[in-house]
């Protein structure tokens, strides 16, 4: 009825015959040598881009601990939370402007422009025209992807 599974204990850089190469002493000198040479010379892939809020009379660049794409009342959106300090002065920003246009950028491209309605603490929602759209504002942010993925969705 079920195939017959057999156990079977290898020595340590011997391959069983349906895993090749998995247990080769070289392809883990070779793996080792890698991560070692990752940590030597480490990467910057994680580098997050800030975004940046625009009034007529202030321009406040923030950093965003967490942010991530979700839909909101059927639209989606990206949502933000900001570290510490930048929450403080993005509080000040919209306490001083309600009532008043407030930009949003990101990699020097508009994503939209609202009116500020009340002080903002250290978090918001952005809604944005596509999912797709919030995933690439949030990948971005995130330092996953570059400012050039943001083309498609906010260029005229």
């Amino acid at each position: 009825m079920f195939p017959r599974l057999t156990a079977a204990i290898h020595r340590r850089g011997s391959a069983p015959p349906d895993l090749p190469g998995i247990f080769s002493p070289k392809r883990m000198r070779r793996t080792g040598a890698a991560c070692l040479w990752c940590l030597v010379f480490p990467f910057d892939l994680a580098a997050q881009t800030n975004m940046v809020f625009e009034s007529g009379t202030a321009r406040l660049e923030v950093v965003a601990q967490g942010i991530e794409p979700v839909v909101m009342h059927g639209r989606p959106s990206v949502q933000f939370q900001l570290d510490a300090s930048s929450s403080a002065a993005f509080g000040d920003l919209t306490g001083g402007i309600v009532g008043q246009p407030l930009a949003v950028l990101l990699c020097d491209r508009q994503l939209l422009s609202v009116v500020v309605r009340e002080r903002l603490e250290g978090r918001g929602i952005l809604n944005l025209p596509t999912l797709e759209a919030a995933i690439a504002v949030a990948d971005v942010v995130q330092g996953k992807a570059g400012c050039a993925t943001l083309a498609e969705h906010f260029d005229e």
